[in-house]
């Protein structure tokens, strides 16, 4: 029942979400560092979230676009 409403968390508890949660953390970082080599500001890995400009203004995108812009996009790069 470890998060429910019903109870508080055991600092034992409080430990283990927290290390999952910094291990997310760690995974998400060392992603984006391997494929977005450009993306080099900080704010880029603190979890916030970014409009579809922000994001290509960051290097964490190639572009922005819609479904459509996605699927033209993959039909051309698939032939």
């Amino acid at each position: 029942d470890i998060g429910t409403s019903s109870r508080a968390l055991t600092d034992e508890e409080k430990a283990l979400l927290q290390a999952m949660a910094t291990e997310m953390q760690e995974a998400l970082v060392a992603d984006v560092k391997r494929s977005r080599p450009a993306a080099t500001d900080a704010t880029c890995y603190d979890g916030r979230i970014f409009t579809g400009k922000q994001a290509q203004a960051k290097g964490l995108v190639d572009s922005v676009g819609d479904l459509d812009d996605a699927l033209a996009l993959a039909a051309q790069l698939s032939g």
